[in-house]
């Protein structure tokens, strides 16, 4: 499913990006695989795979991530499988909002003793978009963290913002 209309702008993450979240992968799948190797056995090779697969298939997804905005509306896509597209009528607000790592899981954060690593990342920047009906959601690639930063970050809000007052 393609986009409707001619995009003013198109929020994908660029190459650089997607390499900067693809290496860490790599890195974790031939750490993973090299521990499952000399454990010996094929159920920790098999354990491996599996889990190699799951994030490869995350990282291919995110690859596919973008956000379009044009006067046709606000176009998402979060994979594969193609575009959603809201008219600027059916958007009661978009916003800027700050998360904090450790305000995640419902605050149970500390007492998650595998999370509490988490705690020292600090917090980051999202766009969450609320319907006229229906639920909110957040942009697939509009974010910036300690983690993962994106310089551009404010520049795709403006241009966010920008579209949305035009049409709107």
């Amino acid at each position: 499913m393609g986009l409707p209309g001619r995009p003013d702008h198109i929020l994908a993450p660029t190459a650089r990006e997607w390499g900067a979240t693809a290496w860490p992968v790599v890195l974790l799948i031939a750490a993973g695989t090299a521990g499952a190797i000399s454990m010996g056995g094929v159920a920790p090779l098999v354990l491996i795979g599996l889990v190699d697969a799951c994030l490869i298939l995350l990282v291919m997804a995110g690859r596919y991530a973008g956000v379009a905005v044009g006067q046709a509306g606000l176009s998402t896509r979060r994979g594969p499988q193609g575009w959603k597209t809201w008219a600027w009528s059916e958007i009661a607000d978009i916003e800027v909002r700050t998360y904090d790592y450790e305000d995640m899981f419902g605050g149970r954060l500390v007492r998650m003793t595998f999370l509490r690593h988490l705690r020292h990342l600090g917090s980051g920047l999202c766009v969450r978009v609320t319907p006229v009906r229906g639920r909110r959601f957040y942009l697939p690639v509009l974010g910036s963290s300690m983690v993962r930063p994106d310089p551009g970050f404010d520049t795709k809000c403006d241009q966010l913002m920008d579209t949305w007052e035009r049409y709107a």
